[in-house]
């Protein structure tokens, strides 16, 4: 198929082992990540929130700082979009 599939983790993948085993991921993702399709950039942010910080305490802070990187390094997009699972 050329339709690229953006997964976002939900609430039904705690480990990863599924989420990992049926989606191609861009290199280096887990459970959040950004893809980049011409003059657009998509940001698939991780809202499972509780279950990463059981994880990693760290996880929050080192999600948000990776998100506003990635927003600086893709200011020239002429669409922005972000993808979650669970509101904020």
């Amino acid at each position: 198929s050329r339709v690229p599939v953006l997964p976002v983790m939900g609430n039904g993948e705690d480990d990863f082992t599924w989420f990992e085993h049926y989606h191609a991921l861009p290199k280096g993702a887990r459970s959040y990540y950004s893809y980049r399709y011409g003059d657009v950039a998509f940001f698939i942010l991780d809202t499972n929130l509780v279950d990463r910080d059981e994880e990693d305490p760290s996880f929050r802070p080192t999600q948000a700082k990776w998100f506003e990187d990635a927003l600086r390094e893709n200011a020239d997009a002429d669409i922005i979009t972000t993808t979650v699972a669970h509101g904020l």
